[in-house]
Order: structure tokens, then C-alpha cells, then sequence
């Protein structure tokens, strides 16, 4: 993760991993835009803009899996991933494309952003693949949101997770 803070200008990343468990949910935390705010304000931002504290000109992330869930495995990480996306929305560099290979060979991507928005349909199948049913997606962003080390973004829960929860915004 440290050599991230020496690529500020890094516009795609793809980071390979051995199994879903081996990405530590802080690399994924440290992509998530925040607000800036006047006592901690810089040469390069002003007041109510939104930086990524790494990474913060992303525009394309991918994650490649070597293999996918095994028995017993759980997948938890579609918070911290709707958080990034939704987050960078707000920022002046929102993600373009955020790409997830299950496999390392797998040819058919799961596409998490389409339009510069969270995409249902991606999310949904990494749902399915993850063994996450749509009852349990509420309440696993949820409980991730309100996670101590997560409390920070816990702003970020806005209506662009509503479409892939599937619930009614009246």
C-alpha cells in the first residue's frame, strides 16, 4: 500500500491476487474520496472537494482473483467497492470502469461502473458469484457502514446504492 502514495498522477490500476481473502480492506479504503475540510486544506484543494487520500486521479481499477470463493469463504468487500464508486462521483476524477475477474482466466469481467454510475447488473452478479443473497445485501453495506473503521464514509450511503439493493426510493 505504500508504494500507492508515490503514484499520485496513476490514472488504472489492476492488482492480481491469489484468493479474495489476500486484498486487506484498507487498500480498498484508501481509494474512497472525502471531502476536504478547512483545517485540512492544501496547496492543490480547496473547501468542499472531494480527494482520494491515494490514487487520487484513478479512473480505472481492476481486480484479478487467481481463484474465486472456496467452501466456508466469504466475500465482503461490495461495500468498500459501491463506497469507491460512488465517492469518486463527487470527486473531480470518477471512475470510468471497475472491472472484477473472478478467475484469472475468466474472459467475461464483471463491469462494476456503467456511465459513471454503479452498475446493478455487475453488482448483482458479483452478489450471485459471492453467495449473497439479495435479501442479505441491505444488511452486509450495512453493517460495513457501520463499522468503526468505516464510520468515516458513512455519508457516502446515498441513493446510488438503492438500484442494485432493489428498494424503493420514495
Amino acid at each position: 500500500m505504500s508504494a500507492l502514495t508515490f503514484m499520485p498522477h496513476l490514472e488504472e490500476l489492476v492488482i492480481s491476487n491469489t484468493r479474495p481473502s489476500s486484498l486487506r480492506p484498507n487498500v480498498l479504503q484508501s481509494l474512497i474520496a472525502r471531502p476536504v475540510h478547512t483545517d485540512n486544506l492544501s496547496a492543490i484543494s480547496t473547501t468542499g472537494e472531494w480527494v482520494a487520500p491515494f490514487c487520487p486521479l484513478l479512473r480505472r481499477f481492476g481486480l484479478k482473483y487467481r481463484r474465486w470463493l472456496r467452501k466456508g469463504e466469504h466475500f465482503d468487500l461490495i461495500p468498500d467497492f459501491l463506497s469507491i464508486i460512488s465517492s469518486r462521483t463527487h470527486s473531480n476524477c470518477s471512475i470510468q470502469s471497475f472491472r472484477v475477474w473472478t478467475m484469472g482466466d475468466q474472459e467475461d469481467r464483471l463491469q462494476l461502473v456503467e456511465n459513471l454510475q454503479i452498475a446493478p447488473k455487475g453488482f448483482q452478479r458479483l452478489a450471485n458469484k459471492s453467495g449473497i443473497k439479495q435479501d442479505d445485501a441491505l444488511d452486509l453495506v450495512l453493517m460495513k457502514l457501520l463499522d468503526s473503521s468505516f464510520l468515516s464514509s458513512a455519508h457516502l450511503f446515498d441513493d446510488s446504492y438503492l438500484p442494485w439493493l432493489n428498494i424503493a426510493v420514495e
